[in-house]
């Protein structure tokens, strides 16, 4: 993302809490782009990351079950909450496509699988 390298980790279950959520690679140490997703989430974790178009999408557990957020460089803006937590993404000129373990997205029936269509942020 922005030519950089990105992680995104799990917190909780004897994990440091000062280690980032999700980290970028400066070129000479990681920096933290993530707190504003561990907010009011007990056992936040990242299970997948994508980037396009300037924006980076992480998906995973967040504030609670499970959702998606979008991050522009600056912010980030949650998209879609789950009732279970994704495991994949794919930022594509159509839009977000999810998948996970989830059957509810974006409050509509998706069984595993979801399209969100994106506006500009």
């Amino acid at each position: 993302f922005d030519g950089r390298i990105v992680a995104g980790t799990q917190k909780g279950f004897g994990a440091d809490p000062a280690a980032p959520l999700v980290a970028a690679w400066n070129g000479t140490a990681w920096e933290n782009i993530g707190t504003a997703l561990e907010e009011d989430a007990s056992n936040p974790q990242i299970r997948a990351l994508t980037s396009g178009d300037g924006y980076l999408v992480a998906v995973g557990q967040f504030p609670f079950l499970g959702g998606a957020a979008l991050f522009d460089g600056t912010k980030w803006t949650i998209l879609t909450d789950m009732n279970f937590m994704g495991s994949a993404a794919l930022l594509r000129s159509e839009g977000l496509y999810l998948g996970g373990d989830f059957n509810l997205a974006d409050g509509k029936p998706a069984v595993g699988v979801a399209l969100l269509h994106l506006a500009s942020p």
